[in-house]
Order: structure tokens, then C-alpha cells, then sequence
């Protein structure tokens, strides 16, 4: 299912099966991070507890929305949930880095490898360093 926001699809969502796909379009801004929160707290509220927000489509992500990121993160965490992120881009993951996401929520480089994350949570992650990132950027197998 698609929402819609002043005529333009903003976030797209699938349902994966063992989580929910999140796809936000373009610019993740403030009103976004508003429609991501109120899809999660539904889909959480109807019993679902993965989810993975698909960056592979997302331009560009305002800094401002990485307080509120981390804030959704800890509340659906303490709801049972959990939330990952999959497919930056070396620039999105460096707006990330910049605002410790990493270090909170895990980083995988493909949703297919974010899939794979959510289903062996107990599993321990290992760092993947990108081309050109140190040991420590964020990245999770």
C-alpha cells in the first residue's frame, strides 16, 4: 500500500511476510517522519513487530528527523517491535553517522540482508566497512 501526501505517493509499504517494508520517497523530512511513526504504531498495534525502512529510494535525510528517528526506535523497542534500516547510500550513511544512528538502530547494506538480520536476531552482527568507510561506520551483515 502506497500513502499519499499532497498528491505525490511519500511512503510506500509491503508487507514482507516477517516485517512490514517501509519505502520512504525522496526527502525524508519532518512530514515523513510523521507518516513513518503513525504507519509503524499501526502496524504495531495490529501485531506486527519487524520492520525495515528501505533507504534506496531516499534522496536525501534532514538531520533534524534523527532525534525523532531514535525516539521512534526506543518506543517501538519497548513495545516489543523492532526496526532496522537497509540500503543507504554512502551519503544518507553519512548523515546517519552524523546523528549516532548507527549505534541505535542497525544498518544493513540491502533489505535482503536486513531480512535476513530480523529473522536471526539473537545472531551477533558483524561491522561491514563500505569502500572509502572506516571499521566503524554502521554497517551491519
Amino acid at each position: 500500500r502506497a500513502t499519499k501526501e499532497h498528491g505525490r505517493v511519500a511512503l510506500i509499504c509491503e508487507s514482507r511476510g516477517d516485517y512490514l517494508l517501509l519505502r520512504p520517497a525522496d526527502e525524508w523530512d519532518e512530514r515523513m517522519q510523521t507518516e513513518l511513526a503513525r504507519t509503524l504504531r499501526g502496524a504495531l498495534a495490529a501485531g506486527g513487530r519487524s520492520f525495515v525502512v528501505d533507504l534506496a529510494g531516499t534522496i536525501h535525510i534532514r538531520y533534524r528527523v534523527l532525534e525523532l528517528l531514535l525516539a521512534l526506535h526506543r518506543e517501538l523497542r519497548r513495545a516489543g517491535g523492532e526496526l532496522v534500516l537497509a540500503s543507504p547510500s554512502f551519503y544518507l550513511m553519512e548523515i546517519l553517522a552524523a546523528g549516532d544512528v548507527p549505534r541505535s538502530i542497525p544498518v544493513y547494506p540491502s533489505e535482503a540482508s536486513a531480512a535476513l538480520g530480523i529473522r536471526h536476531t539473537s545472531a551477533a552482527f558483524s561491522l561491514v566497512p563500505q569502500e572509502g568507510e572506516s571499521r566503524g561506520s554502521g554497517l551491519v551483515r
